[in-house]
């Protein structure tokens, strides 16, 4: 697969490349397929210790970043 530019896929650029090659996603949801491959693999990640993503994060905030609790749930001071 040749390199890929992330940039040149913008609002003003997609319309017309889906105009000219056309959706490839049209009719996805048309057929049904298996999960089990999936999570077949969900299985063996887990049985060799990777587990799902860690919540909450466990990096550290950095300087300026915004709390990471929703405010309805943040301490009143």
């Amino acid at each position: 697969m040749p390199e890929v530019d992330a940039r040149a896929y913008r609002l003003d650029t997609v319309p017309p490349l889906l105009k000219e090659r056309g959706d490839a996603l049209r009719g996805i949801d048309d057929h049904a397929a298996s999960l089990e491959s999936l999570l077949d693999l969900a299985e063996r990640d887990e049985r060799g210790g990777l587990s799902d993503a860690p919540w909450p994060v466990h990096h550290p905030k950095m300087p300026g970043e915004p709390t990471r609790v929703s405010p309805s749930r943040a301490k009143k001071r």
